[in-house]
């Protein structure tokens, strides 16, 4: 029984990390969407109107387009992934 007990515990520790971990993200993602609408202008362009800013702390990227005063949110992407694969979103 004490080893279940240790399992349960460790279990739950780790699942409180990874639920930090992903409030972490979303705040980061969130973050830079916000500095993105405050200049969408500044960030390099990757194709056409689309362009990329990266996530801090995370290797991730938001592709967005700008539309007047707006932006499209086209993906966020993991640098790791091949870099065409959000251009298949529309």
């Amino acid at each position: 029984m004490p080893a279940l007990l240790r399992y349960v515990r460790r279990r739950r520790r780790a699942l409180a990390v990874v639920l930090a971990l992903g409030a972490t993200f979303a705040a980061a993602v969130e973050a830079t969407v916000t500095t993105i609408l405050e200049d969408p202008l500044a960030y390099p362009h990757v194709k056409g109107d689309t362009r990329r800013a990266l996530v801090r702390r995370f290797p991730y990227a938001v592709y967005f387009r700008p539309i007047g005063d707006e932006i499209i949110v086209l993906a966020v992407t993991h640098g790791r992934r091949l870099p065409r694969h959000w251009r298949s979103r529309r």
